[in-house]
């Protein structure tokens, strides 16, 4: 019998509509190192999103990654950076069903 059904959250039960949701990301994160939101998008695209995105990249050393670059750390309490971008996240209806249908099973 199997006691337990885990769904990856991002990019199963929801989506981020990145054009909308990597701005905002880009903006928080630069209002904390004091830079320009391009800046902290061209640091993301050259180090951090093609091995992140791989899975060749834990969270924790994307976090080391920007106190290396902006002499700082990332602020223990980063949910706003987390929670941000989710005003832009497309919920998945569809996997809606498949949960509630497993879980009555």
């Amino acid at each position: 019998m199997i006691s337990h059904v885990l769904f990856d959250f991002g990019g199963v039960v929801i989506d981020h509509t990145v054009p909308q949701a990597l701005p905002v990301i880009f903006e928080k994160i630069g209002a904390w190192y004091e830079v320009l939101p391009r800046e902290v998008r061209a640091f993301w695209n050259q180090k951090i999103d093609p091995e992140y995105m791989a899975g060749n990249m834990t969270y924790d050393e994307v976090l080391a990654l920007h106190e290396k670059q902006y002499g700082k750390p990332f602020p223990e309490n980063s949910r706003e950076f987390c929670i941000a971008p989710m005003e832009h996240a497309v919920f998945h209806q569809e996997i809606e069903h498949y949960i509630y249908t497993l879980k009555a099973q």
